[in-house]
């Protein structure tokens, strides 16, 4: 049958973190991703403080935590591989991150912004639906040194931040001139999958030259689609005369190998895989294609979110200037 066919420096260092936070903003989406990579680093415990900005603490725990937790869930980060980044280097990065966060978050509050208690509620529920079971949700946290509430407030200063990006730049701001350009620039990410539509006469394995006669008849003008349907093996397709419809998927390697070699019209020679000797006809090809309106979404959501990753470092570096920020 054809079904069967398919196989199925401080400042320096802040200024680049900067930039890192900047594009994880570009994912506002992935939550679980963001949590992961924060960690237990966003909570402040009451231990004496590493740094404050604008007069709020960055605690020594909640940066010691976090090289803790990276020693024992991610040890690769002190390799050469990645950069052999000692434990104080990766302290004063961790330590950038966080006042890189508390300054976005300051600015969120004083813009008036906030989280809606419903959408933090849905984004711990969607981290949850993530387990199976709460064992293994526990699991998950106890393996990463977090508690629930510690997720929920990193998960909180993830959304505010979040909030602050929208507010930053909102959709009103891509004028559909500016989504066309951008999709024009990007065309080949938004095109669909090329496709070829195919027909065959399948024979039984081994009946070589009964498909080596049909393709003789072929070569002297007989029908494909006449033949077919007198000869192939393959009751879903012989009654169309051999038509195995549009496939973007890949068909057994040597079939698939043959397919790709013709041009549309033409006929293969006899090809054998494992359903038996096939007769392959292309019949014509659908190339891959990318169309704006079909893509429009996509393009607005993805240009917005390099423009919001792009605001909310341009205003990091603001903050940062005017911060008033004293390390320990």
């Amino acid at each position: 049958m054809a079904s069967h066919i398919k196989e199925s420096g401080k400042h320096s260092l802040r200024t680049k973190s900067a930039r890192h936070h900047a594009k994880v903003l570009t994912l506002l989406g992935a939550v679980v991703a963001v949590i992961v990579l924060v960690g237990a680093a966003i909570f402040i415990l009451r231990t004496p403080p590493l740094a404050k900005v604008n007069g709020e603490a960055v605690s020594a725990a909640s940066v010691d935590s976090e090289i803790t937790r990276l020693k024992e869930t991610a040890p690769e980060v002190f390799t050469k591989d990645y950069g052999g980044k000692s434990a104080s280097e990766l302290q004063q990065s961790i330590l950038d991150s966080l006042i890189n966060e508390k300054l976005l978050t300051q600015e969120a509050h004083r813009r008036g912004l906030r989280v809606d208690s419903k959408v933090l509620r849905q984004s711990e529920s969607a981290i949850r639906s993530k387990f199976a079971t709460d064992e293994e949700y526990q699991q998950f946290l106890q393996e990463n040194n977090i508690s629930e509430s510690q997720l929920s407030e990193a998960l909180s200063s993830n959304l505010l931040v979040a909030e602050l990006a929208k507010d930053l730049v909102g959709e009103k701001d891509i004028t559909d001139s500016e989504a066309r350009a951008y999709f024009e620039a990007h065309k080949s990410k938004y095109a669909t999958t090329a496709s070829k539509h195919a027909a065959q006469i399948l024979f039984a394995p081994g009946d070589m030259a009964t498909a080596t006669s049909v393709r003789q008849q072929i070569a002297s003008g007989a029908d494909f689609a006449a033949l077919a349907k007198k000869y192939s093996k393959d009751a879903g397709s012989a009654s169309h005369g051999g038509d195995l419809g549009w496939s973007v998927s890949d068909y057994p390697a040597a079939f698939q190998s043959a397919l790709d070699a013709l041009k549309p019209g033409e006929v293969s020679q006899p090809v054998t895989t494992g359903y038996g000797i096939h007769l392959i006809k292309l019949l014509e090809v659908r190339g891959g294609s990318a169309r704006f309106e079909d893509a429009r979404a996509q393009v607005v959501a993805d240009l917005l979110g390099e423009r919001r990753a792009a605001a909310v470092e341009a205003l990091l570096k603001e903050l940062l200037s005017e911060a008033k920020i004293e390390m320990r």
